[in-house]
């Protein structure tokens, strides 16, 4: 499970990167991965969307991968 800020464009790319980091690590080769977009309902957050073009197309070959927007302040997206 991992939880990315929407809202902070400038540190996306290293969210990324420690991402990949993680799931080469021998304890996670075959890790299920939830990727939880937090914060959307800020006005200018990146989309679920968004942020899974930005992530590269081998961590879904690799995993089995989902990304879900939320809200931890109006809890959508928690739930589902």
């Amino acid at each position: 499970l991992m939880f990315i800020d929407s809202n902070d464009r400038e540190r996306f790319p290293d969210a990324v990167e420690e991402l990949q980091k993680m799931l080469n690590e021998d304890e996670l080769r075959e890790a299920f991965v939830v990727i939880m977009c937090n914060k959307q309902d800020l006005p200018n957050a990146m989309s679920a969307e968004e942020i899974r073009s930005g992530i590269p197309d081998r961590v879904f070959r690799t995993h089995t991968t989902h990304v879900q927007a939320c809200s931890a302040v109006n809890g959508e997206g928690i739930y589902e």
